[in-house]
């Protein structure tokens, strides 16, 4: 369990920003058969949302770790897990 606040907030936001992640793809034809065009724009937009949240996520979980000392595992691997999605994840917001 994260020590600090902010570790626990940013341990939160990035296993939901994961979850979120894996979940929206499969959300795709169920979106955009029925609604096309309205149903792409809000797939877009849910996925921009999910990575924008991975990357928020990660930025607080490496502030917790270096200025706030939080030295709990659990926090440092989720931290990991989600800059490196993140990161994968950025090109595509472009």
């Amino acid at each position: 369990m994260p020590e600090t606040e902010l570790g626990r907030r940013s341990g939160i936001l990035a296993i939901v920003a994961i979850a979120a992640g894996a979940i929206i793809p499969f959300l795709a034809p169920v979106l955009v058969n029925p609604l096309g065009t309205v149903g792409a724009i809000i797939y877009v937009t849910l996925n921009a949302a999910a990575t924008i949240a991975l990357v928020i996520a990660a930025i607080m979980g490496w502030i917790a770790i270096a200025r706030r000392k939080d030295r709990s595992i659990v926090l440092l691997v989720v931290t990991i897990i989600a800059t490196f999605l993140g990161v994968l994840s950025l090109p595509s917001l472009f």
